[in-house]
């Protein structure tokens, strides 16, 4: 049904624009003007019957079901497929406060000081046994932030394994835990070479968590690299399994078998969650029924947060249900564990149960970032219409509800500025059992993989995992119904470009296409023009690329593009304001797109656009001029190939001044050469956003920077304005004595401007100057 209404949809919006190209003026030409509109009106009659026909079909489909409805006796329940409201802020509460595990922790520690081995290497291994959900990470965490083991380690190396237990992986892991840098190679051998010199000498603590694997050949080469470290190294894993840990190489004497959670520990967990917020007094009346839900967590800490998270803001009725609920029968995988996810997730909307499962496609341990699930969500249609609301703030809703139960765990990155969200192993479970085969992860390890069946041909979203020498194997192109397509892990392999017109071609379904650092890839198949549904399409980090064909144009429901790091790309297609509903353009790192497509304008739904190029004349690009219909721009956007501009009116023409959510605002001259530039013209007429919090300006050849200081809001007087940074400004003489008047500036970056002859530092009174 929905792939119907899509492409209904989709025929009316192509229709649309092709009369809207139809009726633009255009020069004349000798042609008889009758055809074109005669073509143009069968191919409506054309689509119209297509689609009647598939309506019709699906309407028999109903009333196929509606008949089984009361054959079977089923009966209608009205479901509410409600946004949550947004719950009271819980920041200051700290879910991870652990209970009970001090001296767990005390015996972990005392075993990685200690001085007395019985074993030859300089390498002591320590392993910490339990059932999923029963605290091994957590522990593991509280020994690595100890003083005394911070102090005792001159390294402390954190590696989540998983399954598989991928040496290639974790020996790159551990390096950029040394090194501090992304190591480049992607061969076991120098990667453990590396490694080896890395650690040599040097007292090491190595966290390998979560280790599955059993074959301990996968082991044995890693263990003899990490041989070299001094004398009192440690290796602390954690797993489920014993055997896996006598593998690894731990004798009796290093192995911790974690223990449940008392009655009394569980209930200090749970409270401290369930209760926050609360007066004294509703505390006293939940306290036994919170006690006897406690009970039920049976020791385990993972499942005593959950509920707590469940129960924050319920009343006592609520509680009282989940107490009685017959979900506590139910007898599934983790001893236990399955109930209080089934009790969180029935309590959730059917809004954000869809958002929860559609996460069942990601591996184990998988690092999303927020804004990218989101738009994941976005483009499989979760949130359908919605009114006056942005989809992307029922989805950040949608997202805090899941962090909120405890489902999700969030990480916020101040080096990137980014949210990462996992989920717990056995909440991953949880995911995969209740989308059974609709969500997949499959891992092609070898060439002879790539010709294996694909097992799931009812699969709606898929993540393929490529290693060394593999390609997508073409069984997945009988997966019709397929809605997502992320392929992840691909090392440089030319022959896999030739996949991409079969898979164009046959998986017409997609709605999320994600080829994200993708082979030797110059050039996208015209073939793409198919997936008339796509709404969210990945290219970063194609670093050969250089063109998109024209019939990306034709994506008229393309929500996302993200072209990142597409280093050699030099053009985008020149129907590109065909793609009226793309919201976000990403277009960092690339450095050989000159100029933007005439038509940008149109674009009007766009939120992100993280570059736009100017355009000489002799070039044909768009002007300055089409940023003046953005104004729903966000976050950060950056302007190029300003030194280009001859006419200083056209950027006030992009009316930058209109754009209140733009935060960060870069101003690029580029060194151009060979005519005379009038830079400090156009800088006075840029009027900036009126909520800029950072302003970069780069190769600026005028003596001076604000030259308009009667204009009513001159950069340097911006409220906002946090940082500024000036750089390669050759000509600069001094920066304007209103520069002091900017009391909410904190940071002054100035580089490579040598004739600059004035240099401001803090006072302690003007706003922090640097």
């Amino acid at each position: 049904m929905d792939d119907v209404l899509d492409e209904w949809n989709f025929s009316i919006l192509k229709l649309q624009i092709q009369r809207n190209e139809n009726n633009a003026p255009r020069p004349k030409k000798m042609v008889c003007s009758f055809i074109i509109p005669s073509c143009f009106c069968f191919r409506q009659v054309s689509v119209r019957r297509d689609i009647a026909l598939k309506i019709k079909e699906v309407n028999e489909r109903v009333d196929d079901i509606v008949n089984d409805k009361g054959k079977f006796n089923f009966t209608s329940i009205k479901g509410n497929d409600e946004v949550p409201e947004r719950q009271p802020s819980a920041s200051v509460i700290d879910v991870s406060k652990v209970c009970g595990r001090d001296e767990d922790k005390k015996t972990i520690i005392g075993m990685l000081l200690s001085e007395s081995r019985s074993q030859e290497s300089n390498v002591r291994i320590i392993s910490i046994v339990g059932m999923g959900g029963i605290g091994k990470t957590t522990l593991a965490q509280m020994v690595c932030d100890d003083t005394r083991v911070k102090t005792h380690f001159s390294k402390i190396i954190w590696v989540c394994v998983s399954s598989p237990f991928d040496e290639i992986k974790i020996a790159k892991a551990i390096l950029e835990s040394l090194t501090g840098n992304t190591p480049q190679l992607n061969e076991l051998d120098p990667l453990l070479q590396n490694v080896s010199q890395s650690i040599t000498g040097q007292k090491f603590l190595l966290v390998l968590d979560d280790v599955w694997t059993e074959d301990y050949r996968k082991f044995e080469q890693l263990n003899s690299a990490l041989s070299r470290g001094a004398p009192g190294s440690s290796i602390l894993v954690t797993t489920r399994k014993e055997t896996v840990a006598k593998i690894v190489g731990t004798t009796n004497d290093n192995m911790f078998r974690l223990g449940l959670l008392s009655d009394e520990e569980c209930w200090s967990l749970f409270s401290q969650v369930a209760f926050w917020g609360r007066s004294s007094e509703e505390c006293k009346n939940l306290n036994n029924i919170g006690r006897g839900i406690a009970k039920r967590c049976n020791g385990l800490p993972l499942a005593a947060k959950v509920l707590g998270s469940l129960l924050r803001f319920k009343n006592t009725k609520e509680w009282e249900s989940v107490l009685e609920s017959e979900l506590w029968k139910v007898e599934e995988a983790e001893k236990g564990l399955f109930p209080p996810l089934l009790l969180s997730y029935y309590d959730l909307s059917p809004l954000v149960r869809r958002c929860f499962s559609y996460c069942a496609i990601f591996p184990k341990d998988y690092e999303m970032k927020k804004d990218e699930l989101i738009k994941l969500w976005m483009a499989q249609g979760f949130f359908g219409e919605t009114g006056s609301r942005d989809m992307e703030d029922i989805g950040e809703e949608c997202y805090r509800s899941l962090v909120m139960r405890s489902l999700f765990q969030e990480e916020y990155r101040k080096y990137t500025g980014e949210t990462i969200v996992k989920m717990h192993d056995i909440v991953h479970d949880f995911a995969q059992f209740l989308t059974e085969n609709e969500c997949s992860v499959m891992e092609v390890n070898s060439p002879e993989e790539s010709r294996f069946d694909f097992p799931h041909g009812r699969a709606r979203h898929l993540m393929v995992i490529l290693g060394e020498g593999t390609s997508i194997p073409t069984s997945i192109f009988s997966a019709k119904d397929l809605r997502s397509l992320i392929v992840k892990n691909s090392y440089n392999q030319p022959d896999r470009t030739k996949l991409l017109p079969i898979l164009f071609a046959q998986l017409t379904c997609l709605r999320s296409l994600d080829l994200n650092c993708y082979s030797l890839l110059e050039k996208i198949p015209s073939e793409i023009g198919n997936l008339i549904h796509l709404r969210y399409l990945n290219l970063a980090r194609n670093y050969e690329l250089r063109e998109l064909p024209e019939r990306v144009s034709d994506l008229f429901n393309l929500q996302s593009l993200n072209l990142n790091y597409c280093e050699r790309l030099k053009r985008l297609p020149r129907g590109f304001g065909n793609l009226i509903n793309l919201r976000y353009l990403e277009l960092d790192n690339t450095y050989d797109l000159h100029f933007m497509p005439r038509g940008i304008g149109r674009c009007t739904s766009l939120r992100t656009l993280t570059k736009f190029a100017v355009s000489s004349s002799e070039e044909d690009g768009s002007s300055l001029e089409e940023l003046g219909n953005l104004n729903q721009l966000q976050g950060s956007l950056t302007i190029t190939r300003l030194g280009k501009l001859k006419d200083a009116n056209e950027a006030k023409k992009a009316q930058l001044d209109k754009k209140k959510h733009v935060k960060t605002l870069i101003l690029d001259f580029g060194n151009h050469v060979g005519r005379e530039r009038n830079d400090g013209q156009v800088m006075e007429a840029i009027q900036p956003p009126p909520n800029l919090e950072r302003l970069y300006i780069i190769s600026h050849t005028g003596s001076s920077l604000f030259l308009d200081t009667t204009s009513s809001s001159p950069i340097i007087m911006l409220p906002c304005l946090r940082w500024l940074g000036i750089r390669h400004c050759p000509w600069l003489m001094a920066l304007p004595d209103q520069l002091l008047q900017a009391t909410s500036l904190e940071e002054l970056y100035i580089k490579l401007c040598p004739t600059l002859e004035h240099r401001y530092f803090n006072d302690g009174r003007r706003g922090g100057l640097a």
